[in-house]
């Protein structure tokens, strides 16, 4: 699993797929502002992340998680799970 991969998951797991921002994932993971935008960046580029502005402050921007096509990238990549002889 590459870090963007686990970045992913532990963002899941922390935002439950509900919107978030940037500065949620910094204070809950305890993560360098820096390289949290990194990440988000990584994520969008994979299409996994999606961004709007935040309606009550144009400064600030809203993220969600792309739950269908991170799900379509990680069955690419899992291994199976038996063998067959």
């Amino acid at each position: 699993m590459t870090y963007v991969e686990s970045a992913y998951e532990r963002l899941l797991k922390r935002s439950g797929g509900r919107p978030f921002r940037a500065e949620d994932f910094e204070e809950a993971l305890g993560l360098r502002a820096g390289y949290v935008r990194n990440l988000l960046s990584e994520l969008k580029r994979k299409g996994w992340l999606s961004s709007t502005p935040d309606p009550a402050y144009s400064r600030r921007t809203i993220y969600r998680l792309d739950l269908a096509a991170a799900g379509e990238a990680n069955a690419v990549n899992a291994r199976p799970t038996c063998r067959w002889y």
